[in-house]
């Protein structure tokens, strides 16, 4: 006997694999490229918009939204319309909750872990497939604290160490493992950060013992324990 194919089957086995890159804009506008060869300083947007994130990507790989509730939408890449022209708005392909926005993107492999975080400094580290969601409504993922937003959204390095990086010039350096892989919610303080002045701003991987502008002792001063307060590496901005 013939074995049932469902329609969402049938679907994935017509995607072919190839290059393409996924561009979203600040008020949500999404279009792709065929190939990598992009260069972002050419696109053009809708007057009053401007460039979220170019995504070098797969055509079998998803488009993930982060919104300002720290809920999370999954768009087939294969979904998003190519051509000239400036695509179609987030919207008609999601149905954004309780009046949350698009504020982070980026293009996601089921077999790869990545790396979320608030800028009140909690995160967590999740595999590809964490992010998925059945619907256009998505599903509950970063849970924020008190006027928290999310504030990273990377692929997570595979080992060594990260640098996370504050609003107000500190830094504090540890090992990728301290992170807990999680499915989803609110993860562990991974350095002392609130929102505003102290927030967390960025997480950058170390290679090859340069994170940054950090390297030599001023990266070995300021290694240290998750959660940590961190130490000053610039002043801070206003």
């Amino acid at each position: 006997a013939a074995e049932k194919v469902t329609m969402s089957d049938a679907k994935t086995v017509s995607i072919v694999d190839e290059p393409t890159t996924l561009i979203v804009s600040k008020h949500g506008w999404l279009r792709s490229r065929q190939g990598h060869n992009i260069d972002p300083t050419q696109l053009t947007f809708r007057s009053g918009d401007n460039l979220m994130a170019c995504l070098p990507c797969r055509t079998v790989d998803q488009l993930i939204l982060l919104d300002t509730k720290g809920r999370a939408y999954s768009i087939a890449a294969s979904d998003i319309p190519g051509g000239k022209g400036d695509g179609v708005p987030a919207t008609s392909l999601t149905d954004f909750q309780d009046g949350g926005k698009p504020c982070l993107a980026l293009a996601v492999s089921s077999d790869k872990t990545y790396l979320v975080a608030a800028d009140g400094g909690y995160g967590f580290r999740c595999q590809g497939t964490d992010f998925l969601s059945r619907g256009k409504a998505g599903k509950a993922f970063l849970t924020l604290g008190e006027n928290e937003s999310p504030a990273i959204f990377m692929l997570a390095p595979s080992d060594g160490e990260v640098a996370c990086i504050t609003k107000d010039g500190r830094a504090l350096v540890f090992n990728i493992d301290e992170i807990r892989l999680l499915a989803k919610g609110r993860g562990l303080k991974l350095i002392d950060a609130t929102p505003g002045k102290t927030a967390l701003e960025d997480i950058i991987p170390v290679i090859d013992g340069v994170a940054g502008k950090l390297k030599g002792e001023r990266l070995e001063l300021r290694r240290g324990n998750r959660g940590g307060k961190g130490k000053l590496v610039r002043a801070s901005r206003k």
